[in-house]
This record gives C-alpha cells, structure tokens and sequence, in this order.
C-alpha cells in the first residue's frame, strides 16, 4: 500500500504575520502521467507550505517558459526526463542555462558535459551507499544527523543516478559519495555568472545546485526514495535555495510498513524533524490506531518509539501526527498482522507417481494443487520423467524426476476451493532439487514462479550465468548467489522471504548462500503458478531436471533447509574465491576458498591446479596444494587462472580464480619503508651515485657548536 502524507496546516499566517511558502515550477516528464512517479517530492513540498506547479511542455522550451520559470521562486528539474530531449541542441541548453530564478537539478543525466555541461563527465553512475557532508556547517545540513564521519544514509530504495565526477569545476562541492575509491560529487553549488567548469562554454544564470536524487528504475524514475535525514537535506536545500524565511512543517515519518505476528510486540522506529523556525519550539507527537479489525496496544502515544502489539490477525494503519505548536504534520504507517499458526507446507510436487505422457496430471502431494504438463506436440520439446537408476539423470529424490527440454512447463491448476493458495504475503520458501543441464533457453529461466508482479525463483541473467536468482515483488528482496549451479549436477535450492524477520535468504546444499536485509508485503498477481517456465515471460525456460518441488507459505528455518537438503547426496560446493591482483613478494599469496560437502558418499579430496599462465612462466607453487586455504608462489608477472577442485566420488567440482600479478615499483618500497640505508638518492639501488652523493658531502661539517661549520639553520 503506498504511503500518504496526511497534512494539516494550521494556516494563522493573517493572524500572526507569518509569511507563506515560495512559488516552485516542477520540471519532470512525469506531467504526462495520471500518478506522476515523482509525486512524493511535489507531497512533501506542498507539506512544507510552498506552491508548487508542474511545466507543461516541459520538452520544448522556449522563451514564455523561460519567462514563466523566472517568475517564481525556485526551479526544480526531477530526476524523471528524457535528458536528450532537454538538450536536444546547444540553443535549447544555453536557453535553460539562462534562467535567472534559482535552479535544482535532480537529474543525474542532464549535467553532463553533452548535455548541460556543469559536470565534465559524459557517463552516469547508480549508487546507494551513503553521502559524506564536505562542509557539515552549510545550511543543507541543518539539523541532520550526521555521524562522526559526517555520513549520513539518504537513500531509502534501490539507486540513485549521479555523475561520475571528483573534480567539480567552479562549482563548491557540498556533499560526495561515501567510497574512498569513488567519492563522486553528490551535491554541489554554484554562484550566479559561474561557468560550470572551466571549457563548459555555460555559466549560471541564477544560483544553481546539482543535488542527484529519486529513484532510478524501480518503482519508476524520479520516485521519492530519500530516508527522513535524506528528506531534510532536500528540504533545507529547496528552503536555501528559494529563499524561503517562514516557519516549516515538522517532517513526520512514521516509519517503514511493517509485518508482525500477533500477540507479540513490535518496536516502531518513527522519525520527527522540527527546524524551530523563527522561534525554538518543542515538537509534540501523538500516535493512534485509525484502522484495523482489533485491539492495538501502545506503551506509550506520545513518543516517537512506542512499543505496540495487536490481539488481532489483520491489516491496521497507525497515524503519527506532530506539531510545533504552528504547524502539523501526520503520516501513516501500515502494519500487517499475521499468526505463526498458520504456517504450512502449502504444495509438494514429487513426480514420484507420474506416468510420462504429456497432458497427465501433476500430483500434488501435500494437498490440492496439482498441475498439467503443456508442451510442444513435438516429443523433444516435452517434458520427460527419468525413471531409470542407471542413467545420468535418475530422481535424485524418490523414484522420479521431471526432465524438461525447451518449449514445455507444468501449469499448477488454481484450486476451486482454495484458489489464493499461492497468493501469498508475509512469507514465502520455495525449495527445489535442480540440474542445469547445457545452455539455458533464456536469461533467467525459470524453476518456480508466481509471474513477474509476486515472487519466483530462476537461474540468473546470462551475464552471471550459471547463479540463482530470487525475487519477491513488492518488497526489496533481489538476490543473486555467488555460486554458480549449472554444472550438470543436481543441487538443493531453498529461497526464503519472511516480512517479520525482515530477511530473504537463498541456500544451496543447505548452506547459506546469499542473505538481504529486505521488507514490505508479496505482490498478488493473477498469473497462475508454473514450474520450469515463467507465466508472464514464458520465454523463460528451464534446461534441465527438477526434482521435489516446495512451496510454504512462510520463510522456513536454516535448520529445515538442512533437513530438506539432506533428503539426498549432496555435490561439494566450491568457492576458489574473489579474482586479485597481487604484487609478488618472498612471502607469497595466501589464497583461502571455500568448500562445504555433506562427505555422502565420502569425504571430498580437494586440490589446486592451474589453469592458464603467462607464456613461458613456470607454474605457480601451492603450499599445501590440497587444503582450502594455501599459500601460493609467483615467479613471472601476468595473468594466471587458478582452479579450486572437490571430489567426493559422486563429483567433481570444481571454481576458479584470476590472479593478475605484478612485480612491485621502487615507489612501492618507498612507501613500505624498505629502501636500503645507503639508497641516498632513493632510486632502490645502492650504487657509485650514491657513494658520490655521500662524498660530495664527506669533509662537510653542521655542528652549531663548530664556528667554521656550516650554519644548519640557515
């Protein structure tokens, strides 16, 4: 459910002489949308008091825009725009540069050295990590929480688009990215007749800031996705920035949604921000249940973070309102409430008792929910039970498996009396025993999915192939695993999502894999269940064999991933580690790689190889060379491919690293302190140059007590 502010204005400005809001056009190509994806930002804007209006035309710019854009208070160009159509010639960007009003641009593409020219970079860059105050006393930061690094968290959902860029030009550089490899600029401010950097050909018209924000992709480009401290940093620079003086809104935000089991408590986490404009004033807060189907109990209604818990399986709102004794301001947070007691393997498909012809029925064995084959007519393209031991792909569970090969998937029927079994919400694991056999048909074919709009398991794209991929729509769970599965092996996935907990987890072999702090509610969609395809993108095929499909309807434990996993011989999981880049040394590169085996049918016997060397090089030396964790010799610099191998009888398995080596710089020494003590020139030799500097020097004298010396001094 989207989340409104609910703003109530005390409007006493004729009674108290307090001035309203500034005039503000919005600059996006959202105009064309009946639910512009940006609206948050026009919502929290028309909180605050200013007046905001939406450029029509916004493409096409000519001077009566100009004119009417240089008649309000402040220009805010969003992050949602076509940037070539904004910048379609150099008249059209010299006519934007000229206005006069004061301008922020939220559009990571649009500053660029082929666009307008403020940054000179071309590319752009998404990120998500935190944002570092250059100068913590500019006004941007006012009564922003910043730590003792002066970072602070600003983006609250998927990325946001910057430009790539460390030097800013004219421009005063007010805020960067938290990365010491890649500080890029984040916000950054520029005077009036300011050229944007020194070339750019453009200069400021009026007061310019670049401050990148609003999601891009995701729930759309340009959607509102700051944390509340990244809202107050919006906020202070559009007050700033507009020349605004009146007394602000408190900003309210009750917090994320949130999932809760019934009976229990839950620890809510509301921010409230007062800027105490013109006079300090203590905010005071208020909570209240304004719906839901039971009783909900608060420790206490009139702090930020109460304890509260619900007698009642059902969706509530809970309302936070705060005011500064002006001004008042009220947001509302959605809490789901749900009861363990209704956790349950909801469907189990085994094949174990299927004839193999197209069109018989897909049991279910834990309940109702049984499915088709479809296919092609031709015999090849169908899906195929193993139902003999002595083959390569015999069930590896139970008798059967199901073998699919190209256009074929199994629809799972809706169940007439219980046709939203798999319309689930506040949890989901689906486990599976899978092969990946020869190319897969498409990126991120499918095992097991609910469509596009829900959740569903797959391989991962082609650009990390061979990896699972899981998704649950309408949260923040997207999880790729670092290992890879398509090896002609079979292997046990488990993916699981639990909105309580607040955490997805992707498991192979029964081990974690891959985890994600994620949230929010499973999207419903009317698209039927498949295994082996995806309902929505049936271009999405699965190459090869599944075995003992699982759906609950909740996120189950590490310990059952375990027991699911150990139902049969499990292949050793191979992991030889990150690609490096080494700079030989005497003491050699410690290399330590992961293996997890089930020792079913025996103890796995590991042991490193090289794969490929530099021409000419001798081959690296492992010490041990059958231990996961070695130390490993170069005598020649280059590119080498190591390779990690585990066998336990049932396979071989097997991952390997690239090792990209260098011989190190005198530079190098220098800064490890290592240079001889003779290496007066600092060159890394100790040489007749050196024995000259020193005897250039040999009959010099520096003693201040010694009056024919040398004055050290001067």
């Amino acid at each position: 459910m989207s989340k409104k502010f609910v703003v109530v204005l005390m409007l006493l400005c004729c009674l108290i002489g307090v001035s309203q809001g500034q005039s503000i056009i919005w600059v996006s190509d959202c105009i064309t949308e009946t639910e512009p994806h940006d609206q948050g930002f026009v919502d929290i804007l028309e909180a605050q008091g200013y007046t905001v209006t939406r450029l029509e035309g916004q493409q096409t710019l000519d001077q009566a825009k100009v004119d009417q854009m240089n008649a309000v208070d402040l220009v805010i160009v969003g992050r949602h725009g076509n940037s070539g159509a904004y910048a379609s010639n150099a008249a059209e960007v010299k006519l934007w540069n000229s206005i006069t009003t004061p301008l922020i641009q939220q559009n990571g593409y649009l500053p660029r050295n082929n666009r307008w020219k403020w940054l000179d970079s071309g590319s752009t860059f998404n990120t998500s990590y935190d944002l570092v105050a250059v100068d913590a006393s500019d006004p941007v930061f006012q009564f922003v929480e910043l730590d003792e690094t002066q970072t602070v968290d600003i983006c609250q959902a998927g990325v946001i688009t910057i430009v790539p860029v460390t030097d800013v030009g004219n421009g005063t550089l007010i805020a960067k990215r938290d990365d010491e490899a890649a500080p890029y600029a984040w916000i950054v401010r520029w005077e009036t007749n300011q050229e944007f950097y020194p070339g750019s050909g453009e200069f400021a018209a009026g007061p310019r800031m670049y401050f990148a924000s609003g999601e891009s992709g995701g729930a759309g480009d340009g959607t509102m996705n700051l944390t509340p401290q990244g809202q107050l940093i919006f906020l202070n620079a559009v007050y700033q920035m507009s020349g605004a003086t009146f007394n602000r809104t408190p900003l309210v935000a009750a917090g994320a949604d949130k999932v809760n089991w019934v009976g229990t408590d839950l620890q809510l986490a509301a921010t409230v921000i007062d800027d105490g404009l013109p006079e300090p004033a203590n905010v005071t807060v208020s909570w209240v249940k304004i719906s839901g189907p039971g009783n909900v109990t608060f420790s206490a209604t009139d702090i930020v973070d109460p304890i509260v818990s619900f007698d009642t399986v059902g969706t509530y709102e809970l309302e936070l309102t705060g005011t500064d004794g002006d001004k008042t301001a009220s947001d509302v947070m959605v809490v789901t409430v749900a009861d363990p007691a209704d956790n349950k393997l909801v469907a189990l498909w085994s094949f174990d008792s299927m004839a193999s012809t197209p069109g018989v029925t897909v049991a279910d064995d834990a309940g109702n929910h049984d499915g088709t084959f479809v296919g092609a007519a031709d015999d090849l393209l169908t899906p195929a039970l193993v139902e003999d031991p002595n083959i390569i792909t015999p069930g590896w569970v139970g008798a059967q498996a199901l073998d699919f090969y190209g256009d074929s998937w199994v629809e799972i029927t809706p169940d007439v009396a219980d046709p939203n079994a798999f319309d689930l919400q506040t949890g989901v694991t689906m486990s599976a025993w899978v092969r990946g056999d020869g190319e897969f048909l498409g990126d991120y074919s499918g095992i097991i999915s609910k469509g596009e709009q829900s959740y569903r398991l797959s391989a991962a794209s082609a650009g990390i192939d061979g990896r699972v991929h899981f998704k649950v729509q309408g949260t923040t769970a997207r999880i790729d695993s670092v290992r890879s599965i398509h090896d002609g092996q079979w292997h046990h996935i488990a993916a699981t999502y639990d909105a309580v907990t607040e955490k997805a987890c992707l498991y192979i072999d029964g081990v974690l894999d891959t985890e994600q702090d994620a949230s929010g509610l499973i999207g419903l969609t009317a698209s039927p269940l498949w295994l082996g395809d995806n309902p929505d993108r049936p271009e999405r095929i699965w190459n090869g064999g599944l075995d003992d499909l699982r759906v609950y309807n909740y996120g189950i434990s590490a310990t059952d991933v375990e027991t699911l996993a150990s139902m049969a011989p499990r292949v050793p999981g191979v992991n030889a580690g990150e690609d490096v880049e080494y700079k030989r040394n005497a003491a050699g590169l410690t290399l330590t790689g992961i293996v997890t085996d089930d020792e079913n049918p025996v103890a796995a016997t590991i042991a490193w190889s090289v794969v490929t060397k530099p021409e000419a090089a001798a081959d690296p030396v492992f010490t041990p060379v059958n231990a996961v964790e070695t130390v490993v010799k170069f005598s020649s610099p280059g590119t080498y491919v190591l390779q990690l191998s585990a066998d336990d009888t049932l396979a071989t398995i097997t991952d390997d690293v690239v090792i990209t080596v260098t011989d190190p710089t005198c530079q190098d020494v220098i800064d490890a302190g290592l240079l001889m003590a003779g290496d007066i020139n600092e060159d890394c030799y100790v040489n007749l140059e050196d024995f000259a500097l020193m005897a250039a020097d040999w009959l010099r004298c520096n003693n201040p007590q010694d009056s024919t010396c040398e004055w050290p001094f001067e």
